[in-house]
């Protein structure tokens, strides 16, 4: 279970960071 909770937020993180990659990409 404690390796699940440091996975998860690292999992949305990166997540978040590949969206606005993604956004950034789309706007050039």
């Amino acid at each position: 279970m404690h390796k699940n909770g440091k996975f998860i937020p690292l999992l949305a993180l990166g997540f978040t960071f590949f969206l606005s990659g993604c956004d950034y990409f789309a706007d050039k």
